[in-house]
């Protein structure tokens, strides 16, 4: 079973089957209070509600947990403070990027679980590089059950480009990598497949092809791929296929390099679909959320493998 939030309530999915109930939309944050609102995590164990809200022009995060009837205020962030990527750790806790909305200070804290020290602590600025809060300004993260932590966003002690951080299960100090090619990139995805394996994505400037890098054995490197448009959004299934969505709303799908476009139908209105997020929910198993060219319809689509 999983679950989506689309047009503010939250669908279950069971196998091919999507449905709306009551239950899990009571206590939801709706209203102008919230900016945004997203879930995440697995349903029903470790199921969360992010809410972005601003009061007194100060941006901050709460975090609502489902307790099995409703949702649930668990934390607010500190003003001017809010809560980036998080994942499931290890010793069965979850643990979240914290970002400075001002100043982009990362830091890290566990949101559920035993609070247990060490949790990765970011590599502080060089001292002569006045106006960076951190190394990395880490704007997105790939946490793993394995304890391993990945961290990546803007290369502040290089002065251009973006790095990642990477620390080890149970490990204060991370080690940075900058990232290639990285210069004037906004990084839209961290996605690890394991402690060896991962890929940045983002937009690239100007015309450049879309931005991504992955992480093997030799480090980091520059991987091409045919979409021309920079990706919004990227995310793995658990065979470690790759899918994407384009900022011009395309959705794509690779492994090993190799990638392969994948061709939307028309809208109920006979309006072309463009995509808005896609979510890998099993391998073979994936579903994309997306929009009419006219903005009209908000749609749902499903991809399924057959055997045999």
């Amino acid at each position: 079973m999983g679950f989506l939030l689309v047009n503010g309530r939250v669908l279950l999915v069971r196998d091919d089957h999507v449905s709306f109930d009551r239950g899990p939309n009571r206590g939801l944050p709706t209203g102008d209070a919230y900016e945004s609102v997203s879930l995440v995590g697995v349903w029903p164990d470790t199921a969360f509600a992010v809410a972005t809200r601003t009061d007194q022009k100060r941006r901050r995060t709460e975090l609502f947990f489902w307790d099995g009837t409703r949702w649930k205020s668990k934390m607010q962030t500190a003003k001017s403070t809010e809560l980036r990527d998080f994942g499931r750790w290890n010793l069965r806790r979850v643990l979240s990027l914290v970002r400075q909305v001002e100043t982009g200070k990362p830091s890290f804290q566990v949101i559920a679980g035993f609070p247990l020290d060490p949790v990765p602590v970011p590599e502080k600025a060089s001292p002569d590089k006045e106006g960076c809060a951190a190394a990395v300004l880490h704007e997105r993260a790939a946490i793993l059950v394995s304890g391993h932590v990945l961290a990546a966003g803007k290369h502040c002690d290089a002065g251009t480009g973006l790095a990642v951080e990477l620390w080890e299960p149970g490990a204060k100090k991370g080690k940075v990598s900058a990232l290639p090619q990285s210069e004037g990139v906004e990084l839209s995805s961290l996605v690890a497949l394991n402690p060896t394996t991962a890929f940045a994505a983002g937009i690239a400037p100007g015309d450049r092809p879309a931005y991504l890098a992955a992480m093997g054995g030799n480090g980091w490197s520059l991987q091409e791929t045919p979409m021309r448009d920079g990706i919004t959004r990227l995310a793995a299934d658990a065979e470690g296929t790759l899918w994407a969505v384009t900022r011009g709303g395309e959705v794509w799908t690779g492994k090993n390099a190799t990638w392969a476009q994948v061709p939307l139908p028309k809208a109920s209105d006979q309006s072309s679909i463009a995509a808005v997020d896609v979510w890998p929910k099993a391998p073979g198993d994936t579903w994309v959320v997306g929009r009419s060219a006219n903005g009209n319809l908000q749609v749902l689509l499903h991809t399924r493998r057959h055997e045999g």
